[in-house]
């Protein structure tokens, strides 16, 4: 499964009748929760399976959030590359919150200060953030991002199988 591909599955669990703010602002705090648990999930230093499947589990969360913040605001679904191979993991989970707090600054000075929304910023954040949850999915995960979007799309089919019930 491709980001894009993702996208499409994944909406059907976005919640329908939130107002526009509202909803911007749940899907910002929702992608910081979600990326401070993956950084939870990524601190371990003897890695079991178990620990491994936690670990892709909320790295497709962030995603979910990612990709619902992108299709809310209009914004293009960040590129998937190749993970970079020299990233560390405490330097990957350092760019992850940086950027993660980059677009809540953004929606913040939008939702609660009513300046012009920074799409730019935002964009160039969330590329960021997909990147290096790449390199954590991968170098610590030890899966590629088709099997956390497809593993993602299985949870949230699980849980709401005719999709958000609100």
């Amino acid at each position: 499964m491709n980001i894009q591909e993702y996208q499409l599955s994944a909406y059907k669990f976005v919640p329908k009748k939130t107002e526009h703010l509202t909803q911007m602002a749940v899907l910002a705090l929702g992608l910081s929760g979600e990326a401070s648990e993956v950084l939870g999930e990524s601190d371990h230093t003897h890695w079991t399976k178990h620990e491994r499947d936690l670990l892709v589990l909320e790295i497709g969360d962030v995603f979910w959030y990612l990709a619902m913040l992108c299709h809310h605001l209009s914004l293009p679904l960040p590129v998937v590359g190749v993970p970079d191979p020299n990233v560390a993991l405490g330097t990957a989970m350092h760019a992850v919150i940086i950027h993660v707090g980059v677009v809540t600054e953004c929606v913040k000075k939008h939702v609660g200060h009513h300046k012009d929304l920074d799409t730019a910023k935002i964009t160039a954040a969330m590329q960021q953030i997909l990147n290096h949850l790449h390199v954590i999915a991968v170098y610590r995960g030890h899966t590629d991002l088709g099997t956390v979007f497809s593993k993602n799309i299985a949870k949230l089919t699980a849980r709401y199988p005719n999709g958000c019930p609100f």
